[in-house]
This record gives C-alpha cells, sequence and structure tokens, in this order.
C-alpha cells in the first residue's frame, strides 16, 4: 500500500519492559491530573531531549490520550520537534480511529483542539508534495498525511472498499456536522485532490469551499451554475476575485437585501490587487 511506504512505523528505541510500562500507565488513566500520568508524558520528551526516539505505540497512546484530555495538545507540538517525519502521526491516528473511532469522531464533529494541531499538519504535508493539482489521485508517488483519517474511518473496511468508497462516507460524516470547522478543512484537503467526488457528494458547499478550490473546479469544468448548494451570497463573494462576472450572475439570484450588500462589499474590491480595501499606489 502506498501509504504504508510513505508513512512507515516509528521504530524507536526502548527496552520493551519499560515500554510496557509506560503504555500500561498512559492507557489505564481517565483522570488528566493524575501525577502518575503527567509523570509517563514529562518522560516522554526527557526521553526525547536525551537523543532517543519514543516507539510507536507509545506515542499511540500519547496521541490518543490528547483526544480525551486536549489539555494535552501542546505536548504534542513539542513532541513533534524531535521527528523528522510525520510517520508518527499518520500511524498514531489509524491505530486511534481503529481502537476509539467514536473519540475522534466527536473530537472532529466538535473540532475540538487536537484538529488545530492535525490539520495544520495535514495541510503543510500537502503542500509540500502537490505538483499538478490536474493530476489523478493514484498517480501521486507518495501518499498524504490526511489519507490516514479516511484509511482509519472504517479500519475494518478500508482493506475491501475502494478508497473512494471511504470517501464518501467520511464526506458524509462531515454532511451531519456542517458547523464543524475541522469537518470543513478536512472537506477541502479532500476537495482539493478530488473535486469531482467531494462537490458531488458534500452539502453546503458553498458554504464551505475554500476560494483556492472554487478556482479548482471551475479549471476543471465541474461548476455549473445553480449546482453549488449552500449560502450563495457566500458563494458569490468567493467568486469576486475569480470572475467577478459570474459573482453578479450569482448573486442576481438572490434577495433585495443581498444584492445590496454584494454591492456595497464591490465598491471595496481592487481588481489589481485581487482584495478588499483602497487601492494604495505603491509609488
Amino acid at each position: 500500500m502506498r501509504a504504508m511506504e510513505t508513512f512507515p512505523k516509528e521504530e524507536g528505541m526502548m527496552d520493551e519492559s519499560l515500554q510496557t510500562f509506560l503504555n500500561s500507565i498512559i492507557e489505564g488513566h481517565d483522570d488528566f491530573d493524575a501525577p502518575t500520568l503527567q509523570n509517563s508524558i514529562n518522560f516522554g520528551r526527557t526521553y526525547f531531549e536525551l537523543g532517543n526516539k519514543l516507539p510507536q505505540t507509545v506515542i499511540n497512546k500519547i496521541l490518543r490520550c490528547a483526544f480525551r484530555f486536549p489539555t494535552l495538545v501542546p505536548q504534542l507540538v513539542l513532541y513533534s520537534r524531535y521527528y523528522k517525519s510525520n510517520n508518527w502521526i499518520f500511524n498514531a491516528l489509524i491505530k486511534s480511529l481503529s481502537s476509539d473511532f467514536s473519540l475522534v469522531q466527536d473530537s472532529l464533529a466538535k473540532s475540538e483542539p487536537i484538529w488545530s494541531f492535525l490539520i495544520p499538519k495535514f495541510e503543510e504535508d500537502f503542500k509540500s508534495k502537490i505538483s499538478n493539482l490536474d493530476k489523478d489521485f493514484y498517480d501521486y508517488p507518495t501518499a498524504f498525511l490526511f489519507e490516514s483519517v479516511i484509511f482509519g474511518w472504517d479500519y475494518i473496511k478500508a482493506a475491501h472498499v475502494s478508497f473512494e468508497d471511504l470517501v464518501v462516507e467520511f464526506v458524509n460524516f462531515c454532511n451531519l456536522n456542517p458547523n464543524s470547522n475541522a469537518c470543513r478543512s478536512m472537506l477541502n484537503l479532500i476537495c482539493s485532490i478530488m473535486p469531482k467526488l467531494v462537490i458531488g457528494k458534500a452539502s453546503n458547499v458553498a458554504d464551505w469551499i475554500s476560494v483556492p478550490n472554487l478556482r479548482l473546479i471551475l479549471q476543471q469544468g465541474l461548476y455549473q451554475k445553480g449546482e453549488l448548494p449552500g449560502n450563495q451570497v457566500s458563494l458569490a463573494v468567493k467568486m469576486i476575485p475569480i470572475d467577478i462576472d459570474l459573482a453578479k450572475e450569482i448573486i442576481e439570484q438572490c434577495d433585495k437585501d443581498s444584492k445590496e450588500a454584494f454591492n456595497a462589499l464591490l465598491t471595496h474590491y481592487n481588481p489589481d490587487q485581487g482584495t478588499f480595501g483602497p487601492n494604495y499606489d505603491e509609488n
């Protein structure tokens, strides 16, 4: 599998008995303030600072703890500095999804703090690998970090169905949580690589789609006026820097108040700079 080749598990270096001991402490506590749990997390950082790496099994438990205890997320930021790759995140996420799916699912629906750590990692990884958005998903030589969420979303089924089927299941979940910023960010990530599939299955597309993805679907001929569900005023505003004439066509289908608000906004648009605000003369 391409994903496993791109993100192999971290081997780490730790005595087996110590590894077993740490795993049992981290896994066994329901109280974040328990001194033994805090001490084990701090020990992990000290272990890194001494030039060692935590094995994948231990980091799996720590990531899962961060889903349970949001105040642990800053520790993940510190831990990530000791890894040269995101292999640990990919494998720990799949493990969290397969062992406690409802916990991860609930955190995504609520946009809990751990996603403020994970999503920038997904975006950074994506931007470092993307070269041609016209390329088919399967033509990329390496996997993307965000695929961990898709593969883990239905871990049992993942070996028997296509990636597209798993994406559809994930999109359906996001449809049920339209106000989740984390879901919106994930939809935009997947839309960047599978625009036709995502906009065909997602609801309220006009609400969450980013300007770059809106530009992408226009470039690929995937946009038909009136076919993107959601807030059409929001869609018209996003369309301004892409195709101002099309933006005006979209707003014409809206009510009088929306048109007036749009036209007022348009007076502040600077087409030369592609921004809203005064046109300052740099000379």
